[in-house]
């Protein structure tokens, strides 16, 4: 009833949804957590917020090279052989003469300068990307010209390109920060460790992370080609952006990075598949993804779906893992860990979940990069190994009730642990009902826990959990370590949700950063990975192809692993 009901809802409101000259209508699995890009940390919200805002550089989606987009070119880096920052790096970027914000104001190294600040003041909950720019230690705009500026950093860093330029959107000051109060502080003042007290500073921390810049159409605001709309989240949610109508994009030529087809995009929000695929045959979806293989497979049987759907099987660099949180007495443990990682019957899983779409994963690596350690053992389904884990570290069922139990700090604990997951993902349920049914033999018990997706990212981040199941995604480019695997990254500065620590470990990170020579790179990728791997603080399961289907009626380029595999603002009707 609950289906039908939602079903009845969609088909009722579609006149919210209608064709103008051009809407495209994807579809998405979960609510976005917000479109404020420093705070949000979910994938589905990253992929709106890059129709909304824009970067200085960004990848290719074709041939994995950066080019520029606000910046009016690559930007020129050079060692810096004297001064305070000898030794270090000067990275000289220039921003476009058409690039201007919603108001007709110049976007100016002003802005850039504000939100690298933004993303530094620990106040702003953007510790997730901070890792990312602890090397640069100034930015000097030109008096002359602000569309000029300079970046400084005091050593090497050996992503200096991909860090400055595309790992981040540029916000407008203007917007941001109306009493400019980021420009009473200097980049030195918040990389130190004194607390910030200044009353204007923390008031423009509490009104950065207000929820009106993170879902009010009128406060979320970018220099992209879409602007918000609206975001309902009712009974269906849904996402609209249209196309701004003198967007200054449009008057760079021979730029594919600032290509904008669509007049509108729609993110619908349906956890329900059966609901998705029955809107996509209505015309009331265009694009779906990350399909589960079986459905993938059975669609692509019917004809009726050959004749009407475009299937896309793409390669991608992400892997699914459990993660651990290791801050707990119960999985302190290496053997612990270790046992729960032998309990995962990765290959039948593999065979009954992914009809071929998908590999193991055995490292925070993926086979596709050229750094990736191909000697690193795969940890087998070994129940016997399992239990000999457990027993070497203490857990035994002395009561004989079926769960294994310890004494630690004076009280008995048994060895039970909670695993989140987002509801309706039909994959990683069957995974963790198979998990269930392992550990329960060895006298572990496992209790699943499913919630809607922000809740899952909100628990992780705050590291609220006692474990979680969820996906990382990367890159084909050079990989920081840093933001997961540095002690420093804890969840407040970074992403080490699972509390590694490892002080070899940071070591090597830091080496790898402020190495430039290939050989020495290798080495160092591949020492590092070792090291995780060895830790258990991750259990890595499956590589996936991403699975995708699009109506037929529109052209676009060829699907790429850059996720989430196409650029939604590149989709063409056909005939147009």
């Amino acid at each position: 009833m609950k289906t039908l009901c939602l079903l009845l809802f969609f088909i009722a409101s579609s006149y919210l949804f209608a064709q103008d000259e051009f809407t495209l209508n994807i579809h998405e699995t979960s609510e976005p957590d917000d479109l404020n890009p420093l705070i949000s940390r979910s994938s589905n919200a990253f992929y709106i917020q890059e129709n909304i805002f824009s970067k200085l550089l960004d990848y290719n989606a074709q041939n994995q090279t950066l080019e520029p987009v606000l910046a009016l070119q690559r930007p020129i880096i050079q060692t810096i052989t004297e001064g305070v920052f000898k030794g270090g790096l000067s990275i000289a970027y220039e921003i476009r003469p058409e690039a201007t914000w919603d108001n007709g104001s110049p976007i100016t190294g002003h802005d850039y300068l504000f939100t690298i600040k933004a993303i530094k003041f620990k106040a702003i909950r953007s510790g997730a990307m901070r890792p990312y720019y602890q090397f640069i230690k100034d930015i000097v705009v030109n008096k002359d010209d602000p569309k000029k500026f300079i970046i400084y950093t005091k050593e090497p860093y050996f992503r200096a390109e991909e860090s400055s330029g595309c790992e981040t959107f540029v916000l407008p000051e203007y917007h941001y920060d109306t009493n400019l109060a980021l420009r009473q502080i200097s980049i030195a003042e918040l990389d130190s460790e004194e607390e910030i007290t200044d009353h204007s500073l923390l008031a423009f921390a509490d009104t950065f992370s207000e929820e009106k810049f993170r879902s009010d159409k009128d406060y979320v605001v970018g220099s992209g080609p879409y602007q918000l709309v609206f975001w309902k989240q009712w009974r269906g949610s849904y996402v609209r952006l249209e196309r701004k109508k003198n967007w200054w994009g449009d008057q760079v030529k021979n730029c594919p990075q600032l290509k904008a087809y669509p007049t509108a995009i729609v993110y619908k929000v349906i956890p329900d598949m059966d609901i998705a695929l029955n809107l996509l045959k209505e015309g009331e979806l265009d694009v779906i993804r990350s399909i589960s293989p079986s459905r993938f497979s059975a669609l692509m049987e019917g004809k009726s779906s050959k004749d009407s759907i475009d299937f896309h099987a793409v390669n991608q660099f992400i892997y699914h893992y459990i993660g651990l949180n290791t801050k707990l007495p119960k999985l302190s443990d290496v053997r612990v860990r270790k046992a729960i990682a032998h309990a995962v019957d990765r290959k039948r899983l593999l065979e009954e979940l992914f009809n071929g779409y998908a590999s193991l994963a055995d490292g925070p690596m993926n086979p596709q990069q050229s750094y990736f350690n191909k000697d690193i053992p795969a940890i087998d389904f070994n129940l016997k190994k399992s239990a000999q884990l457990l027993d070497e570290a203490g857990w035994k069922d002395k009561d004989k009730n079926g769960i294994r139990e310890k004494i630690i700090k004076g009280k008995k604990v048994e060895l039970e642990f909670s695993i989140l997951y987002n509801q309706g993902h039909s994959v990683r349920k069957a995974i963790l009902h198979s998990l269930r049914e392992n550990l329960k033999e060895v006298g572990v018990n496992l209790v699943i826990d499913p919630c809607d997706f922000p809740s899952v990212l909100e628990s992780v981040n705050t590291r609220d959990f006692e474990s979680f199941i969820l996906a990382w995604v990367m890159s084909n480019s050079l990989y920081d370590f840093k933001q997961l695997w540095h002690s420093d990254s804890d969840i407040e500065y970074g992403s080490n949700r699972t509390g590694f620590q490892s002080s070899k470990c940071d070591q090597l990170i830091e080496a790898l950063n402020q190495t430039s020579d290939p050989e020495k790179q290798e080495k160092l990728y591949k020492e590092i990975q070792t090291l995780i791997v060895k830790e258990h603080h991750y259990i890595f399961l499956f590589i996936p192809k991403e699975l995708i289907i699009v109506r037929k009626g529109f052209e676009y380029p060829q699907f790429t692993a850059k996720r989430p595999g196409y650029v939604d603002r590149l989709f063409k009707k056909k005939g147009n």
